[in-house]
């Protein structure tokens, strides 16, 4: 299928834009890019991570497409286990239980109170058994929800945050609570699955109690 736009690396991008007198036309609030008009009628899309990917196109139709849709064809793969995952994601509150119950049934042992020890043995489980790429969304709806059982006096919610670095912006799904009046959020997603790898329920169990973090003008928390 042809297609009328190009991904290209945010440093060649930029230097079309300034080679060509480019005039700022639009700020998205969404992913904090920016859309340039140049002079022959191109429409470049920037984000604010000179190390992501940009977009251009001739057609001012497919820019409003892509704003309205909150979706940018970069191909980057970064975010492709939300993409995939999207209306579950979405509905985590409801879908979470779900994904619980079909943790739970692969598991030599189901349990509806879940605590610390348990949960790393599951985890152990899924690592024997190579399951835990195929199981990682299962897993992380097993932690969260036992974490909010567990400390219900916390008050904490399902979330999502994400971080405004590229057009897609990276979504990680994370736990939210309200903090003196402010919005905090825990990214559980990187703490079970992030660079480090599974970090233990102990440390992840005492980031809940104590670190919550404030979002800012790149890391957005929407609560579910």
């Amino acid at each position: 299928m042809q297609t009328n736009f190009r991904v290209l690396e945010w440093s060649k991008a930029n230097d079309l834009r300034l080679l060509d007198s480019s005039e700022l036309i639009e700020n998205i609030p969404y992913n904090l890019s920016s859309v340039y008009k140049t002079k022959d009628l191109q429409y470049v899309i920037l984000p604010i991570n000179p190390f992501a990917k940009a977009l251009i196109t001739s057609d001012r139709s497919e820019v409003d497409k892509w704003i309205a849709e909150s979706f940018f064809p970069t191909e980057e793969s970064v975010n492709s286990f939300y993409f995939k995952n999207k209306l579950k994601i979405d509905n985590f509150p409801q879908s979470s239980i779900d994904l619980v119950k079909e943790l739970e049934a692969i598991l030599p042992t189901r349990k509806g109170d879940w605590i610390s020890q348990d949960l790393d043995e599951v985890y152990k489980i899924l690592q024997k058994r190579k399951l835990t790429t195929k199981y990682k969304l299962n897993f992380i709806a097993l932690v969260g929800n036992a974490l909010m059982a567990s400390h219900p006096e916390l008050k904490a919610k399902w979330g999502v945050l994400f971080s405004k670095q590229l057009l897609n912006p990276v979504a990680s799904i994370s736990l939210y609570r309200i903090i003196d009046g402010e919005e905090r959020y825990l990214n559980l997603e990187v703490l079970i699955s992030g660079k480090y790898g599974y970090r233990g329920m102990q440390s992840i169990e005492r980031s809940f109690l104590n670190r919550w973090y404030l979002p800012n003008d790149i890391d957005e928390i929407k609560n579910l």
